[in-house]
């Protein structure tokens, strides 16, 4: 008799691999060591605080209730203190993105370099010294004086001033609020910016986190 057909082959089970558990261990462990820090940090401030608190003789719990309460015991209290968060969030998100920056893709691999900071600049980049005076010493005297005379000798400086005392009579007196804070917050960044510019580029040669 003819021999039937073959059985097929049992299919071969893929073989367990180590790696992608291991990278998400090792990607647990780095999220766990980076929220170590700030954890710690709260849970210790909280401690130094009640410490403090008991040490005058008030009431910790009545303290951190206080607390709570002023931060999340309502809904106006909760819009506030995610107001107040927000600009801290930003600060942190840029903060924490430089230090990514220098550490990662614009590390300095020269040597046995093992922190958070760039490359040294091209000198053709660097601000220059004049002998003892610092060119970025001249540059904060120049931001200094161009911000003193838009604010004090300039309608736009008016503009500003009058937002500042008072944003709702200046409203009415036809000036464009919305304009005024979005105008001084870029400038406010600009100057910001300009300084991290001098320090990276006329102090230290290089960015380091």
């Amino acid at each position: 008799m003819p021999a039937g057909p073959a059985a097929p082959a049992p299919a071969q089970q893929p073989e367990a691999s180590g790696g992608a558990s291991d990278a998400r261990r090792s990607s647990t462990r780095t999220i766990l060591r980076a929220a170590a820090v700030p954890v710690a940090s709260v849970v210790l401030g909280l401690l130094l605080g009640a410490v403090l608190i008991a040490v005058q003789g008030h009431s910790v719990s009545s303290a951190y209730s206080a607390l709570v309460l002023g931060g999340a015991g309502d809904a106006d209290a909760l819009l506030r203190t995610l107001q107040k968060a927000t600009p801290l969030v930003f600060g942190g998100l840029a903060v924490a993105f430089a230090d990514w920056l220098a550490a990662n893709p614009w590390q300095d691999r020269s040597g046995s370099n093992i922190i958070a900071r760039t490359p040294l600049v091209q000198s053709s980049a660097e601000i220059p010294t004049w002998g003892w005076l610092p060119a970025g010493f001249v540059l904060a005297v120049i931001a200094a004086f161009a911000c003193w005379f838009i604010l004090e000798r300039t309608t736009y400086g008016f503009e500003v001033r009058s937002v500042g005392a008072n944003r709702h009579a200046a409203r009415y007196a036809g000036i464009s609020v919305g304009w005024i804070m979005a105008s001084t917050m870029a400038v406010a960044g600009l100057l910001a910016g300009l300084g991290g510019a001098i320090e990276s580029l006329g102090v230290d040669g290089r960015f380091e986190a």
